[in-house]
């Protein structure tokens, strides 16, 4: 009787599933999954670096093995003969015929005209100079500067003009457009 009388207050104990205890379950049932998600995304995430790495790691040894060759290049660039060799292969360096070669020479003349300053050269440079720029060379310069100031000032009323014009031309554009597109 005894075991009856257990029977009878198992069926009054209540539900076994209560709210409490469906709450603890989804909580731990989403803590599992977000554990498992990031796991899943780690694993990913460390998939594509090792690729990542592997790719780097081969365009690094691209570059050392570029690196070598031109350093090696380099030093064999620095050797006269080596250079000489590949300006005539290359460029169609030939030596020269003794025969051949002019020889410019420059009169007395022009050395002592350029080493006196061209004072003495009997051109009359400084005069020439004085007569074209009575003014004094300083004015003339600064006069030059004006102008400069107030054709750039020109200019850029000139292109404000012409950014409104393009303005309003784009705005007949697209007002054609979206009267085109209503048609439609």
């Amino acid at each position: 009787m005894n075991k009856w009388k257990n029977f009878r207050e198992y069926g009054k104990k209540g539900p076994s599933l209560t709210t409490a205890r469906m709450v603890f379950f989804l909580f731990c049932f989403s803590v599992l999954t977000f554990f498992l998600l990031a796991h899943i995304f780690l694993r990913f995430t460390i998939r594509d670096l090792r690729i990542e790495a592997a790719r780097l790691q081969r365009q690094y040894d691209k570059l050392m093995a570029m690196e070598k060759s031109l350093i090696w290049e380099i030093g064999a660039m620095s050797q006269g003969d080596r250079l000489r060799e590949l300006a005539m292969q290359e460029l169609g360096l030939r030596d020269a015929n003794p025969a051949s070669i002019e020889k410019l020479t420059v009169s007395e003349s022009l050395i002592a005209s350029y080493s006196a300053g061209g004072m003495n050269s009997g051109y009359e440079q400084a005069r020439w100079m004085e007569e074209k720029y009575a003014k004094g060379i300083g004015k003339e310069v600064g006069s030059f500067l004006e102008i400069n100031k107030e054709l750039n000032a020109k200019e850029q009323a000139l292109d404000e003009v012409w950014k409104k014009i393009k303005e309003k031309e784009d705005e007949k554009n697209s007002d054609k457009d979206a009267g085109l597109r209503s048609k439609k």
